[in-house]
């Protein structure tokens, strides 16, 4: 049964602690209750916070099940909709390598918040919500990578321990992307119907504004659908799928030399997108930040966007600080220019590009 929660952006988060996992990091987390969730910032991102939120309150839709016949498969879904009556753009996201549903829940609420539903299917790889088709190992591979990035300080030493080398290895089997991918076929396929997940969700979706994010692995899933070839023909989901979806964006993507992408895989890549990293954030086997933006160099150009945080890790991109606000701005900068076709948001969002640098906390590119 789903559970449903209300509550203002950030004035009453969901109570529900969730355990976010992804590759080689694990975070518990519970958000706190705010009075003023723009206090202590400065008053330009203070405004542009306050007008994003535009007082619009965030129901939260939990545990949702959701039956595929055609597998069959059984799974679980969050669910983040405005409380205003209207039809809102609808944005599917996808979550790291053994987390679930729970993930990104600060950031959810505030894209919600700015008039957008969300979404959170639960992968078959998630260890809360295991699904016994998956292949065996992935948990063991998963937990000895953490166990690995606690017992070394350094990221490269942590690429190095065996924990590691076994998740990278079990990250590559194809059954992993084959089933994401289905998942989100089968959430398009309810949205385009207008039945088959939650009344509640239904009622708040514009049919056919959709939009793909994911961290982790579950950026390496929004790359695929954005367009990103495999090297293997067959593992690309259908012309079908890969059209439905207007924008992009990959929190902590991938490069190529890993997981069938190769360094043409990106050049496909042609809808709007947006790729973003940090200054900490190493791929599990030790790769650079500058490898996981190898989507936005090597893209197609028009439209494209990425955007560096200082200091952000693997971990910290669902931040409940001023750095988090004031990416989650830029977030739905991005989402509103072409989802919503907002002219305005698109010229603040390329004149933040503009005036960027290298030295901001936040370096916002875009080509």
């Amino acid at each position: 049964m789903a559970h449903i929660s209300d509550g203002k952006l950030l004035s009453r988060p969901h109570s529900r602690r969730g355990f976010m996992l992804a590759a080689g990091a694990a975070l518990m987390f519970a958000l706190p209750a705010q009075a003023d969730p723009f206090a202590g910032r400065s008053g330009a991102l203070a405004n542009r916070l306050r007008r994003k939120n535009d007082g619009m309150g965030v129901n939260v839709i939990d545990n949702i099940r959701l039956t595929d016949p055609s597998r069959p498969r059984n799974f679980l879904v969050r669910a983040y909709v405005p409380t205003r009556p209207g039809q809102y753009p609808t944005i599917i996201f996808s979550h790291g390598f053994g987390a679930d549903m729970a993930a990104f829940e600060q950031t959810s609420r505030d894209w919600a918040a700015r008039g957008y539903v969300v979404i959170h299917p639960t992968h078959a790889d998630s260890l809360r919500y295991s699904d016994p088709a998956a292949p065996p190992g992935g948990k063991a591979a998963l937990l000895g990578s953490l166990a690995a990035s606690r017992q070394q300080r350094s990221p490269r030493a942590r690429s190095a321990a065996n924990g590691n080398s076994a998740l990278v290895e079990h990250l590559e089997n194809p059954f992993y992307l084959a089933s994401r991918i289905a998942d989100i076929a089968f959430l398009i396929n309810c949205l385009d119907a207008g039945r088959g997940i939650d009344r509640a969700v239904h009622d708040r979706v514009k049919r056919g504004s959709y939009g793909m994010a994911g961290h982790s692995y579950g950026a390496y899933t929004t790359q695929v659908l954005a367009g990103a070839r495999l090297k293997t023909a067959e593992r690309n989901p259908s012309p079908q799928l890969t059209s439905r979806f207007a924008a992009f964006m990959a929190i902590s993507g991938q490069g190529s030399g890993r997981l069938d992408l190769t360094e043409q895989s990106f050049a496909t890549i042609k809808q709007p997108f947006f790729a973003i990293t940090g200054t900490q954030d190493t791929g599990a086997d030790g790769e650079t930040p500058e490898w996981r933006l190898e989507p936005y160099y090597k893209s197609a150009p028009g439209m494209k966007f990425a955007g560096i945080v200082q200091g952000f890790t693997h971990m910290s991109f669902d931040a409940d600080d001023e750095n988090g606000a004031a990416l989650r701005v830029m977030q739905t900068d991005f989402w509103d220019s072409f989802l919503k076709g907002d002219r305005q948001a698109n010229n603040q969002l390329l004149a933040d590009a503009r005036r960027s640098s290298q030295t901001n906390t936040i370096w916002l590119r875009t080509r």
